[in-house]
């Protein structure tokens, strides 16, 4: 089961999952040991640019995306004591990002170890050899401009500007995935779900699959994969 949680800070909003991935049967011990875990850290980032003109509404001019992941294998002598816990993610998450940084990187971390401390001592994984959990973390960061930026400017940005609904439609496939089919990603990197079998997704031309809200959502304002940036403008 998945553990939410959900910050804002003035113009940013961070929404957090965290849960255990799944479980193998060949992951037992037979000792009594504590076991080892493993944690995947994901950041994404969206920067999302809005020109507020004077008595109006804000209108969205143009998004850019930054993805971070982080692998960690840490033994119970790090795991099972806060400090040390602590002091290993401030570490590892140094330089990811200023609003990260100062607004959301201390909360996320304490919340995080109580969250992974729990998985960890849940009955189910103490003959585990390994505890594999992943932190997923969105962070959506609004900013906003008294000028306009005008089409042929986005360019220079490297920015992602709303997909048309028809590339949507005729580029996007529906498909259902069955137990041991291979698919080239696991998880849907928007909501950082685990793509379940008997599920209808999304698959974009690249072959990278979503939820269908998800991707959907997201092509709202950008025109590429998340994960690998195939460009469905371009292409």
């Amino acid at each position: 089961m998945a553990s939410l949680f959900r910050y804002r800070h003035h113009s940013s909003v961070a929404s957090v999952i965290i849960r255990q991935l799944e479980r193998s049967r060949n992951n037992i011990s037979l000792c009594c040991l504590p076991p080892l875990l493993s944690l995947q850290f994901n950041l994404l980032t969206k920067d999302q640019y809005w020109y507020r003109p004077p008595h109006e509404r804000a209108q969205f001019q143009y998004g850019q995306i930054h993805v971070k992941s982080l692998l960690l294998k840490l033994d119970p002598s790090v795991y099972m004591s806060y400090d040390n816990f602590y002091s290993v993610m401030q570490e590892n998450l140094e330089n990811w990002g200023e609003e990260f940084e100062n607004n959301y990187r201390h909360n996320i971390i304490h919340d995080m170890i109580g969250k992974v401390s729990k998985i960890v001592d849940n009955e189910s994984n103490k003959r585990r050899f390994v505890v594999k959990v992943i932190v997923g973390v969105a962070l959506a960061i609004d900013h906003y401009r008294d000028t306009e930026i005008f089409s042929e400017e986005l360019s220079s940005f490297n920015a992602m500007v709303p997909a048309s609904t028809s590339s949507m439609l005729h580029l996007l496939k529906r498909i259902g995935i069955d137990v041991g089919d291979n698919i080239p990603n696991d998880d849907c990197v928007i909501c950082f779900e685990k793509l379940r079998q008997g599920r209808e997704l999304l698959c974009m031309p690249c072959s990278h699959m979503f939820h269908p809200d998800c991707i959907t959502t997201w092509l709202k304002s950008g025109h590429s994969c998340p994960i690998c940036r195939y460009d469905l403008l371009a292409n």
